[in-house]
């Protein structure tokens, strides 16, 4: 059975807790917690891992001249490797980055170059409390809760101020919109993604698979695909138009994917396991096979699994749900794959919680708790050993252990995926309440 039997609730306008004055004062307290909780140590913990190297003197060097971000060659120097949107971002900062970079007042510096992650972190708080409603979540304030107070994000976001909440934000938005039947608008959130973070393409495959899910007639294909193209061709004209043009997109997604041609870069995975930390991914790994030869032949295995997912849909065969093949799609990548970050896991949050709101499955929030603890541990061993060297012998211990575990729960979300087809695909919320 597609993920998509059951058609969304007719009813236009948005989930119905936003007509209620005592949800949406939940939802207010809720954002407003997650806000201190974040803002309090953005402010208050001073981080320049990898901070002071590339966010700061992007925003500092982007303050001169916004759309000229790539024909600065100071940036060049500084490795800016970013799509447009989050550089472009930390450029409207750049004047009180500067100001309190030269002054020595570090607290305003972190708050200003933090900034934007934790709003994305708040915007995706409030979408994660409209998802839930729209699955009939009794109280959708609660997952809202959850990801408030969620160590894992507070120390990406706020302690550390990356910006993997975009890509979340675009992610469980660019689901929500293909399980409510739009696949104009998931395509053009899928572009903003791509706008915003190089990962977010990694994604290409699932947007396609959601589309053939939704049974789409080829001019509806094309229409999404062009929509989702043009934006992404708009995202990048006042930049390509400092002088080079298409071959500027191409180096920014081509040139950052093979900027760290490393076996490991941190990733609690497979490559966790011996000394191959930044160990060129060229080299030879046994019997003369190269790392890089089997990351593709493991990208293909996972293709092969959407492609086998797609090929039941068409025959009418059951398939999980869209979040949970999208899940182990990731883990394949995220585990078995080199040019890894810690922090590339992430994702997994949002597709157990997406996975949760669909089906209510145990295992779901079991997997959601799961991916909570193993990225906070992964991303707290790269920057607290970093930040505080006294303790790096300490962190660095927790690596493999780390990726034990990790490689352990992918054993039992595979024997999810092969439960649910054996019973005929997981049924949805919605189905669940159509029958009832």
């Amino acid at each position: 059975m597609p993920m998509y039997a059951t058609k969304p609730s007719p009813q236009a306008g948005w989930p119905q807790p936003l007509s209620d004055r005592r949800q949406r004062r939940r939802l207010l307290a809720v954002l407003l917690l997650a806000a201190a909780v974040r803002f309090l140590p953005a402010v208050l913990y001073f981080n320049y891992f990898d901070l002071g190297p590339y966010n700061i003197p992007w925003s500092i060097y982007g303050a001169q001249d916004r759309f000229g971000l790539y024909s600065n060659p100071a940036m060049a120097e500084f490795g800016l490797d970013y799509p447009p949107i989050f550089p472009f971002l930390l450029s409207l900062v750049g004047t009180p980055v500067l100001w309190a970079h030269e002054s020595g007042c570090w607290p305003v510096e972190m708050f200003c170059i933090k900034l934007f992650p934790v709003l994305a972190d708040l915007a995706l708080t409030a979408l994660i409390w409209l998802v839930a409603a729209d699955h009939r979540v009794e109280e959708p304030w609660q997952p809202a809760l959850f990801w408030a107070l969620n160590p894992s994000m507070i120390l990406n976001c706020a302690f550390w101020g990356q910006a993997d909440s975009f890509l979340l934000f675009f992610l469980l938005a660019m689901l929500w919109a293909l399980e409510r039947g739009k696949p104009v608008a998931a395509s053009l959130i899928f572009a903003l993604g791509c706008l915003t973070k190089l990962q977010m393409c990694y994604f290409a495959p699932i947007l396609l698979l959601g589309f053939l899910l939704l049974g789409l007639r080829p001019l509806r294909w094309l229409a999404a695909l062009a929509a989702g193209g043009a934006l992404g061709f708009l995202g990048w004209l006042p930049f390509m138009s400092r002088g080079e043009w298409l071959a500027l997109p191409l180096r920014i997604y081509l040139g950052g994917y093979g900027k760290y041609s490393v076996v490991n870069a941190k990733a609690a995975n497979l490559y966790a396991f011996g000394n191959h930390y930044l160990q060129p991914d060229s080299d030879i790994w046994f019997w003369g096979i190269s790392f890089s030869t089997i990351t593709m032949a493991v990208t293909a295995a996972a293709l092969l699994w959407l492609v086998w997912c797609a090929v039941r849909s068409v025959r009418r065969r059951p398939v999980p749900q869209l979040c949970l093949i999208a899940l182990v799609y990731l883990e394949i990548l995220f585990l078995f794959t080199t040019r890894q970050h810690e922090r590339y896991q992430l994702p997994a949050l949002i597709l157990s919680l997406l996975w949760w709101f669909v089906c209510r499955e145990k295992a779901a929030a079991r997997f959601l708790l799961f991916f909570t603890l193993v990225t906070l541990v992964n991303q707290a061993y790269v920057i607290f050993a970093d930040n505080h060297p006294a303790l790096a012998d300490f962190l660095s211990a927790l690596e493999a252990p780390t990726a034990l575990v990790n490689l352990l729960g992918f054993a039992l979300l595979c024997a999810v995926a092969a439960r649910s087809f054996r019973r005929g695909g997981i049924p949805s919320s919605r189905e669940r309440s159509a029958a009832q």
